[in-house]
């Protein structure tokens, strides 16, 4: 008897944690979703985005998934910081160094793009390219 009343109230705890947790992590686990799908809501984009780029540390694949959304959706603005974000946590991968200088060209952004990708070919070609 005394077994059961702990299990009940051990599963209750269980389940509020569950709930608690669902809904503190709900923007990371909307990321978890294929892209499209988070893309077909400018809304629900824009308030996941907002609350997964406020946090300090988002994994690779979240940002991935966050800037593909974005740029699904044509979210130039998310997509812009995700990517930020990314080649940040990744400087050493080109094919996000690459998807950054493309969508600062894309915002206007002809300088800074330039300077990532002179960037992304001194690296590839060790600073011997002017």
């Amino acid at each position: 008897m005394l077994f059961k009343r702990f299990l009940s109230v051990l599963g209750m705890a269980l389940t509020a944690q569950a709930g608690v947790f669902a809904f503190t992590y709900r923007d990371l686990l909307a990321l978890r979703k294929d892209p499209s799908t988070l893309a077909q809501s400018r809304e629900v984009l824009a308030r996941v985005a907002e609350a997964a780029l406020s946090r300090p540390a988002l994994t690779r694949r979240h940002l991935e998934t966050l800037a593909q959304a974005a740029h699904e959706s044509g979210d130039l603005g998310i997509e812009l910081r995700a990517l930020e974000r990314l080649t940040a946590l990744a400087p050493g991968e080109p094919g996000a160094v690459l998807r950054y200088g493309d969508a600062l060209r894309r915002a206007g952004r002809h300088d800074e793009a330039g300077k990532v990708f002179q960037a992304l070919i001194d690296r590839a070609y060790g600073g011997g390219s002017r």
